[in-house]
């Protein structure tokens, strides 16, 4: 059987990147390198599955077959090929002829095959995983703003897996996602049309490429699956889906750490100016040396020191109420928290400077950032008394 269907060449890209979140990049057999290509009526669907995580991307497009034609290829040709074609002007069509043997992508003129793995490979090619039951629609601009500000606090160490996951509930016609590395801890609560309610631990990382890949004019769809079961829970835009296995563990109780404080001062600035100034004082602030935070009546001002020296400062507009407070922070963490917020900011601050700060938004948005400790707080006066 062989099917021939023409797509945009943006689009193909675009999926073959998103198919790729499936690939193993140390398979255990060389099928899990693989994509399974399917052509027929619906358009091009590229899919992968490395017993981990099953991506899956239909790219629409033009076809006069009401047959279905399907190969598999191996990853790494088939990117190789799409790198190939032709662009610039003339260039946004690719036609993708699909046989048993494998395709062929032909684009202004340029025709690149990619051939089909052996029948026995393709016998190893292991089987998707179900979706899950739905357990919620949310709007996919909502959700990707939602992911990408909670996730950002999310852990790289692997020591903890836990840490490393986003913590997502559905309950109540509400969203709630969670995040943290210890040093920050964020939480994100949106509407959402919940079908099921279900709570279970997200990858960060493919919550993130999902949320960066998804069509931001429609509606995502979240299957939750087992409860903290170490099953798998599935995003789909009705495009794009992913399909990955939960993480398992005990996520911290996060709820208390983010109520259980007050907050005498409080600083309502716009979130983007301060971040401006927050990555500028990075860029000079020493490894490991905090930035300095000092509300008072003139504003918030941000002083960048290294070994001992100021090596810039700044005073951004804000309004504070409560008593004055001199504090600092990881600019890094500070700006990672800020930085999804559109319009103001509110941070709140304790009598302890040495107690985490507060950082909420008018959308849903709440997080916590840990202050930096002073070393040697007479060498950090002196610094910015110099």
């Amino acid at each position: 059987m062989s099917v021939t269907v023409t797509v945009n060449h943006a689009d193909l890209k675009s999926a073959l990147t998103f198919t790729s979140l499936g690939l193993s990049t140390r398979p255990v057999v060389p099928v899990l390198s693989a994509v399974r290509v399917n052509a027929g009526p619906a358009g091009l669907q590229l899919g992968a599955f490395d017993y981990e995580t099953h991506a899956t991307v239909t790219v629409a497009g033009d076809t006069a077959y009401a047959d279905t034609a399907g190969t598999l290829v191996y990853g790494t040709e088939l990117t190789a090929a799409v790198g190939s074609l032709p662009t610039g002007k003339g260039t946004d069509r690719v036609t993708v002829t699909v046989t048993d043997d494998g395709l062929t992508l032909l684009c202004d003129g340029w025709a690149a095959p990619v051939t089909a793995l052996p029948a026995d490979a393709t016998a190893e090619y292991p089987a998707y995983p179900a979706l899950p039951p739905l357990t919620g629609t949310i709007d996919s601009a909502v959700f990707t703003r939602s992911a990408t500000r909670t996730a950002a606090c999310a852990s790289a160490d692997d020591t903890l897996p836990v840490l490393t996951h986003v913590h997502m509930t559905a309950a109540g016609g509400t969203l709630t996602m969670a995040a943290t590395d210890r040093y920050r801890l964020a939480m994100d609560e949106q509407p959402c049309a919940v079908a099921t309610e279900g709570v279970n631990l997200v990858p960060a990382g493919l919550l993130v490429k999902f949320a960066k890949a998804c069509d931001k004019a429609g509606k995502v769809s979240v299957h939750l699956g087992g409860n903290l079961s170490g099953e798998h829970v599935a995003l789909s835009d009705g495009t794009r889906t992913l399909i990955t296995r939960a993480g398992t563990g005990e996520f911290i109780r996060y709820r208390k750490m983010l109520d259980g404080n007050t907050y005498p001062t409080s600083v309502t600035a716009d979130a983007a100016t301060l971040v401006k100034v927050i990555n500028r004082a990075a860029k000079v602030t020493g490894k490991g040396e905090r930035m300095g935070f000092d509300a008072g009546e003139s504003g918030v001002t941000l002083t960048a020191v290294r070994g001992g020296k100021v090596t810039g400062t700044q005073t951004v507009t804000a309004t504070v109420t409560g008593p004055p407070v001199e504090t600092g922070f990881n600019p890094v963490y500070l700006a990672s928290v800020l930085s999804g917020i559109t319009g103001d900011a509110v941070i709140g601050l304790q009598e302890n400077v040495q107690k985490p700060a507060r950082v909420t938004s008018d959308d849903g948005f709440t997080a916590i950032v840990v202050p930096v400790r002073v070393p040697e707080e007479s060498a950090f006066s002196k610094a910015v008394a110099a």
